[in-house]
């Protein structure tokens, strides 16, 4: 939404006055910064709501300038929290037959994913930026190079770690708790000796090799894939990702909405 809460109130699309005369309605607002409070009909974009939220200064190197998540990420996000509490409120009226006003704030959705995990850990270690992954996560939770490209990994819970740990051959540092305890390297930098010896050991492997090892031992490991492998990737293919249109002469690849 682009307007001001007072144009939808003249207008009688604001929330009340929908529900006054039509209570059966759910009615979803997504606004960069909600409809209520003292910046309810403060303008903004994707970039500014980024800024706001503080998650460009959690994420990329601590010496650098804030980096920005591409590709309008806050109206994605705001979508998918609108769309998500539109069906809870569907259910609701199923029940009650009532229906509801839901008031999505786009800087609310990315402050909570750099507060969440902020409330996580912040008893522990506190939250800082450190390059290709955000420190106060379990380690390890970062791309990682491979033989032949980049890999992501994602840790749940201390298990996975130490399961690592047993594929490497339990290294001598493994004998120190410290090593074994996931939260605390999760908030170290690159600079750490685990996290140095952990990307030398992974570089002897391909992603695919990489894969099938996560997959045997409930590991999360993903493939991180180029442009090029994205626009071949049979699978995007099989689910008719690609439209072609005609550009300046040529003919063009680009992703179908949804």
């Amino acid at each position: 939404e682009s307007a001001t809460f007072a144009d939808w109130k003249r207008w009688g699309l604001d929330h009340e006055t929908l529900l006054r005369r039509h209570p059966h309605l759910v009615v979803v607002s997504i606004s960069p910064y909600g409809r209520k409070g003292a910046w309810a009909d403060r303008p903004g974009t994707d970039l500014t709501v980024q800024a706001v939220s503080s998650l460009p200064h959690a994420i990329g190197w601590p010496d650098r300038a804030p980096l920005p998540l591409p590709y309008d990420q806050a109206d994605y996000q705001a979508g998918f929290h609108g769309f998500a509490a539109a069906l809870c409120a569907v259910r609701e009226r199923s029940i009650s037959g009532q229906g509801q006003g839901i008031d999505i704030s786009s800087a609310q959705v990315l402050a909570y994913q750099i507060g969440g995990m902020a409330l996580v850990t912040s008893k522990r270690f506190p939250l800082q930026r450190s390059g290709n992954r955000l420190k106060g996560t379990l380690y390890p939770t970062a791309f990682f190079e491979a033989k032949d490209g980049y890999v992501c990994t994602v840790t749940l819970h201390g298990k996975q770690w130490r399961k690592w740990i047993e594929l490497m051959g339990t290294p001598d540092w493994a004998a120190d708790p410290q090593n074994l305890d996931a939260f605390r390297l999760g908030s170290l930098g690159p600079e750490e000796p685990v996290d140095i010896y952990f990307r030398d050991w992974l570089r002897q492997f391909t992603r695919a090799e990489l894969i099938a090892m996560g997959n045997a031992n409930d590991l999360i490991v993903g493939e991180v894939k180029s442009v090029d492998q994205v626009l071949e990737s049979p699978q995007f293919a099989f689910r008719e990702q690609w439209a072609r249109i005609p550009v300046g002469g040529r003919e063009v690849r680009v992703p179908k909405p949804g």
